[in-house]
């Protein structure tokens, strides 16, 4: 075994621990860096949003200077895909904002205190029928008579993909699973 996959069981066994309100060794460091990771590496925010292959090297360089970090959870949004989804509630470096700004959330109402039943009774519904729609320019647009819109063109590849790859992960997610 690798040292790489070593210390990435090591780490995964120390997260789901910790998950699972079981002994750890120390506390598990999961940090949100919010761009930091990104722009330490020397990137813009416009890029690490737009370019996936930059994004990974970005959180693989970060991991290798800071070792104590055992998860780090970045990437909350994906430009090709607000963008062809004509998202409204975020502003976005590189395309609303300067290429190194941080993106920012739009505040905007989606749900009016006489909807609320509505969400009660069928939450998925509600949000796909009412909520997705007013935070969605092209939501419903991009597939007639459906309202999923196609994502195929703007997520050949998933930004997770190679890293769960790596780590011989099934779940295609950066979470902590035990599908291994």
């Amino acid at each position: 075994m690798s040292d790489a996959t070593t210390l990435f069981d090591q780490r995964l066994g120390r997260y789901q621990a910790a998950i699972a309100l079981e002994p750890t060794d120390r506390i598990p460091i999961a940090a949100g860096s919010n761009y930091f990771a990104e722009i330490y590496s020397g990137n813009t925010n416009q890029e690490i949003i737009y370019d996936t292959d930059k994004w990974l090297q970005s959180e693989e360089a970060f991991v290798r200077a800071f070792p104590a970090t055992d998860v780090l959870r970045t990437g909350r949004i994906y430009g090709p895909l607000h963008d062809a989804l004509g998202v409204k509630t975020y502003r976005l470096p590189g395309r609303d904002l300067e290429a190194t700004g941080q993106f920012q959330f739009v505040e905007t109402v989606n749900m009016l205190p006489d909807e609320y039943d509505l969400l009660i009774d069928s939450p998925a519904k509600f949000m796909v029928e009412n909520c997705s729609p007013g935070s969605s320019a092209n939501w419903g647009k991009s597939r007639p008579g459906r309202t999923w819109p196609s994502l195929k063109p703007v997520w050949p590849r998933p930004p997770w993909g190679p890293l769960c790859a790596q780590r011989r992960c099934t779940c295609k997610t950066l979470t902590a699973c035990r599908s291994r």
